[in-house]
């Protein structure tokens, strides 16, 4: 529970740190510090998956030949992507839902898989603190900018196209 919990708050203070961001005028002096920020927070709550901005182009490394080591430098793919907040959150949820099915003690796969759970939020929330810790400095700079600072006690927006669940 506490895994779902942990997940779960983590996740909805960076959406709406997101969403807050996403208001603000992207322009002036903090534009930088913004952007930044948010790039760090979209990588960890999964949402950098996006579209590059507009005029904005990626590069991509030419795709090596069937069977070939990928070029000095250039990492290999990997069989799956890290996660992100977002997607963690979903399997916590999903294994939490699992557990508490069944009526007898969790199995050793559910078990197996709640250490992995725990290793990689441990991992995120490591990151997560480091993205808040730099909060006071973007705030200072919004500040300066006469923009409203990014508060982590607001929740995010709701929204209204999705029914209240009962």
């Amino acid at each position: 529970m506490a895994l779902l919990t942990q997940s779960s708050q983590t996740l909805l203070t960076a959406r709406s740190e997101e969403a807050q961001l996403k208001a603000l005028p992207n322009t002036g002096a903090a534009r930088d510090a913004m952007q930044s920020y948010q790039a760090r927070l979209a990588e960890l709550t999964g949402s950098s998956e996006q579209k590059p901005a507009l005029g904005a182009t990626e590069a991509k490394p030419p795709a090596p030949a069937a069977g070939a080591a990928p070029p000095a430098g250039v990492a290999a793919p990997s069989a799956a992507p890290p996660l992100n907040l977002k997607d963690l959150q979903e399997q916590i949820a999903g294994l939490y839902a699992e557990v508490t099915r069944g009526d007898g003690e969790p199995t050793a796969a559910q078990l197996a898989a709640t250490g992995t759970a725990k290793g990689t939020l441990a991992g995120l929330a490591a990151a997560w603190q480091k993205l808040q810790a730099d909060l006071p400095n973007l705030n200072k700079l919004l500040t300066a900018a006469k923009l409203t600072p990014i508060r982590a006690d607001l929740a995010p927006p709701r929204d209204a196209d999705l029914a209240d669940e009962k």
